[in-house]
């Protein structure tokens, strides 16, 4: 689960936060595009909202235990995408994200980096005020056939 208060943005201090974003299940097309979905919530304020994620797959083996710093033989398959979404105050509703490899094999059935990032803009009408945030997490999932 990523969310975020809008403190990042000048806002109110610690609180509810004012998005959140939980990823609910991976998985992937038989093109070796990775689908990920999961729920947004808009607690507090309506607002704009903007999901990305990048994805890497280590094809090849891995040669170092180092976690910071990871040599390896072979290739890394990444690609992107992101989705633009506006939501309606103490609303939830459901996110899709479709992303493709770069590489024309596309991701296959094993470990999966997810770097998510979510970007928000909150707006409170009464006020005038924006409140923009971001939040940044990483998932390592493991897809099987």
């Amino acid at each position: 689960m990523l969310g975020g208060s809008a403190l990042a943005g000048g806002g109110p201090g610690p609180g509810p936060d004012y998005v959140k974003f939980t990823p609910i299940a991976y998985d992937l097309t038989p093109h070796g595009e990775l689908v990920l979905t999961g729920t947004l919530a808009c607690n507090i304020l309506p607002g704009e909202v903007v999901i990305g994620a990048g994805v890497t797959e280590v094809v090849g083996k891995i040669v170092s235990d180092d976690p910071f710093f990871f040599e390896y033989r072979g290739k890394l398959i990444q690609g992107g995408n992101s989705v633009h979404l506006t939501c309606d105050a103490n609303t939830t509703q459901p996110v899709t994200l479709v992303v493709s490899a770069d590489a024309q094999r596309g991701f296959r059935p094993g470990h999966l980096d997810i770097a998510l990032e979510v970007e928000y803009d909150s707006f409170d009408a009464s006020t005038g005020f924006h409140y923009p945030g971001s939040v940044f997490g990483f998932i390592g999932v493991d897809l099987r056939p």
